[in-house]
C-alpha cells in the first residue's frame, strides 16, 4: 500500500513540475513551435504582428530584386530560417530556452544583427538593416502554436498519469 502511495506522490510531483512539462513540450511539440516562428518570419511578421521595416534604399539597391534577402540570404538558401538551426535548451527553474546556431561564423553574426542585438554599441549594419526580430514568440500563429503545444503536453501527461505509467 505504501509503495503505491509513494508512486502516486512521485508521479503527482512530476506531473506538476514545470521542468518536466517543458521538457515534454520541447521533445514532443517543440518542432511545431519552431515552424510557427519560421512561418511568421517568412510572412514578414515581427513582434506584435507588426510588419518588418524596409531596408534603406541604398542597401536595397545593392541587392536589387532580392526583396526578401534577409530571409533567404544572397544565394537564395534559407540559412537563417532553417528549422534545423533551432534547438531547445534543458529546462531549468521552470523556463526553457529556444536556441539558434549559425552554420558559419558569418551566419552566426548576421542572425543576431537581424534580431537587433547590439554589439557593444557598434552598428555592423550602419543603419542600413533595421532590426528584424525573427526569433520571437509574439506573433499570433506562434502564440497559438505554443498554446496548442502546452495543451497537448498536458493531455499527454494526464493520459500517462491515468494509465498508471510512471512519469
Amino acid at each position: 500500500m505504501m509503495e503505491g502511495l509513494d508512486r502516486f506522490e512521485r508521479n503527482l510531483d512530476r506531473l506538476t513540475d514545470g521542468n518536466v512539462i517543458l521538457a515534454h513540450l520541447a521533445e514532443r511539440h517543440g518542432g511545431q513551435v519552431v515552424q510557427a516562428i519560421v512561418g511568421s518570419t517568412k510572412a514578414g511578421v515581427g513582434p506584435g504582428a507588426q510588419p518588418y521595416a524596409p531596408y534603406s534604399p541604398r542597401y536595397a539597391k545593392r541587392f536589387a530584386g532580392a526583396a526578401k534577402l534577409w530571409l533567404f540570404g544572397v544565394h537564395g538558401n534559407e540559412h537563417m530560417l532553417d528549422p534545423a538551426r533551432f534547438s531547445w535548451g534543458k529546462p531549468a527553474l521552470e523556463s526553457i530556452d529556444l536556441l539558434w546556431s549559425g552554420a558559419t561564423p558569418r551566419m552566426a553574426i548576421y542572425g543576431p544583427v537581424h534580431q537587433g542585438t547590439d554589439y557593444g554599441g557598434r552598428s555592423h549594419t550602419k543603419g542600413q538593416v533595421p532590426p528584424r526580430p525573427w526569433m520571437h514568440f509574439d506573433a499570433p500563429a506562434t502564440r497559438a502554436a505554443v498554446g496548442a503545444a502546452l495543451e497537448a503536453t498536458m493531455h499527454e501527461l494526464a493520459a500517462s498519469w491515468n494509465s498508471g505509467a510512471d512519469l
